[in-house]
């Protein structure tokens, strides 16, 4: 993230970084090849399984093309190749029950984090992060 108070100058440092997530970039021929070569890998994965978690596999080829792209060849995952540890990066964001909580903490934050009579009495507010109890003190 960056502020400028120039409009040109602004725009000109936008455009710089901006460019790798455009449509025209994102179907250039290098990077189509790597969108199909991955997409041939998950074709291959799900070809040699009787039963696929397509929300998963999904998931796989994101992760496998995202780091590819984004750190290079030195930093990819091969999650659809079955590498144990690359398969395990995206344990937090899609694993039971967390990726309910992570929705649920963001469309219906009151629920996950309700003021309660028990709050300490040291300032602190009911309506902290949703994420947990934040900086409030139970008396329990």
């Amino acid at each position: 993230m960056f502020a400028m108070l120039d409009n040109i100058e602004h725009g000109e440092r936008r455009k710089t970084i901006s460019n790798v997530y455009a449509k025209s970039y994102i179907m250039t021929p290098p990077v189509e090849q790597l969108i199909q070569e991955k997409t041939r890998d998950l074709m291959k994965r799900i070809g040699r399984q009787l039963e696929s978690d397509l929300f998963l596999e999904y998931h796989f080829l994101g992760c496998d093309i995202i780091t590819r792209h984004v750190y290079g060849p030195s930093g990819e995952t091969f999650s659809l190749a079955g590498k144990e540890d690359h398969m395990h990066i995206l344990d937090d964001i899609i694993g039971q029950p967390k990726s309910d909580w992570i929705w649920s903490s963001i469309h219906f934050p009151a629920v996950l984090n309700p003021p309660s009579p028990l709050l300490s009495l040291s300032g602190a507010r009911a309506d902290g992060p949703a994420h947990g109890m934040g900086n409030l003190t139970r008396l329990v």
